[in-house]
């Protein structure tokens, strides 16, 4: 994953969804269906200890009090294949809206391109394979920053910079 944007909040919780967007759909109290139409209660602690949390509060505080309303996030899967965990991350930091685009390879490189070029810069996480997000490391277009509860990853899954993380 990689951060894109460099407005501040944007990367912060972009880089907080990165921390968790895995997690969230273990993020509910509520009772939830599983496969085989049993149901099982999950709690916040996929998303980590009360520290993790109390930093994503705050970076979702520092992005609502912005009055920013979405994350963009580019990738292969991050379309409707990816809506529930969205749904969830609506429920859990309301007000503000993932928005997946799914774009990777040839495309996403031609899109980052142009926003690099024009300084709009739309997308705010890269959530794909390796060799895009390295291809936008090597064209310095990702930002240094690491998702809250980085520190517990193993060193070889973090690029040499920060900038991202597999």
């Amino acid at each position: 994953m990689a951060i894109t944007r460099s407005t501040r909040w944007a990367g912060a919780l972009a880089l907080g969804i990165a921390g968790i967007v895995g997690l969230a759909a273990c993020a509910s109290a509520e009772a939830t269906p599983t496969p085989d139409g049993e149901t099982t209660t999950l709690d916040l602690e996929g998303l980590g200890d009360e520290a993790v949390q109390e930093a994503l509060q705050t970076l979702y505080d520092e992005a609502i009090a912005a009055g920013e309303k979405e994350v963009v996030i580019y990738g292969p899967s991050v379309g409707d294949a990816l809506q529930p965990m969205w749904d969830i991350f609506a429920e859990r930091f309301p007000g503000i809206e993932v928005v997946g685009v799914p774009i990777f390879g040839a495309d996403l490189d031609a899109r980052l391109t142009q926003e690099f070029a024009s300084t709009n810069r739309e997308g705010d996480l890269i959530y794909t394979g390796v060799a895009d997000v390295l291809s936008a490391d090597a064209r310095e277009w990702v930002e240094p920053g690491l998702p809250v509860g980085a520190d517990k990853l193993d060193a070889g899954f973090i690029g040499s910079d920060e900038s991202f993380f597999v």
